[in-house]
């Protein structure tokens, strides 16, 4: 139990200080900066195409200069999809924002697209977790430490891959393989198609939770099953090297 703390806080502090030092203005500025001076325009969705970022898609009809022309949005956020038009629309030069009825949705594309672990089974789609906190870095703390910690859980429990085996090489190569399996695992459950029916879940559970904060609460409460079922295992007797 003193190791599985301590690893705990050891992490939480490492990724307060990774999280922390993003938010640095300095470095903000700086990054900013280099942006601004070799960036290249931001990537638009093709006109006449839709474009879905996560559960909301976009269709636009063409651009005039700065504007949009005929851009329809759906979201599929709830139980009853929500339509909107707009015949012409300023997109914000900085973030290739519009305004659609009140609400504001990008024109840009993401800069980490979606992928495909199984392209046959769209159910395994999904994203890193290291572009997803990157993607929050506008974003206010609370979420962005939920996302980090509920990865940091689940990580954690995979722990029990290091001593599942009286043999220390067998456990090395076991937590290897398991480290490749952990980022799997949180790209499979941050994929549209299994997020979306955790959130249908919740729903019916009267849970205030979807996107980035239920999938850390799922990976959290995943991670910690996975080291209750350590702690009260029996240890096995390291075997001796022939």
């Amino acid at each position: 139990m003193a190791g599985w703390l301590g690893l705990f806080f050891l992490g939480a502090i490492l990724l307060t200080f990774g999280i922390g030092l993003r938010r640095l203005p300095l470095l903000r500025e700086a990054v900013a900066s280099s942006t601004r001076g070799g960036s290249k325009a931001l990537p638009l969705i093709p006109p006449g195409t839709a474009e879905q970022q996560d559960r909301v898609a976009l269709w636009i009809g063409s651009f005039a200069g700065g504007e949009v022309l005929d851009a329809v949005a759906v979201d599929f956020g709830s139980d009853y999809p929500r339509l909107a038009y707009v015949p012409r629309a300023a997109i914000d030069p900085s973030t290739g924002e519009i305004d659609i009825q009140g609400r504001s949705y990008r024109t840009a594309l993401p800069s980490s697209r979606p992928f495909a672990l199984v392209p046959e089974a769209s159910v395994f789609s999904g994203s890193w977790i290291w572009d997803r906190l990157d993607s929050m870095d506008g974003a206010s703390l609370f979420p962005v430490f939920a996302a980090a910690g509920g990865f940091l859980l689940l990580a954690i429990g995979f722990r029990f891959l290091c001593r599942i085996t009286g043999w220390p090489l067998a456990n090395a190569l076991l937590a290897a393989a398991g480290l490749a399996a952990l980022v799997a695992l949180d790209a499979v459950l941050s994929g549209s198609a299994i997020l979306g029916r955790m959130e249908s879940l919740a729903r019916r559970l009267g849970l205030p939770l979807s996107g980035p904060l239920l999938l850390a609460a799922v990976e959290g409460i995943l991670g910690l099953a996975l080291g209750a079922a350590e702690t009260g295992a029996p240890r096995r007797r390291r075997r001796p090297l022939d």
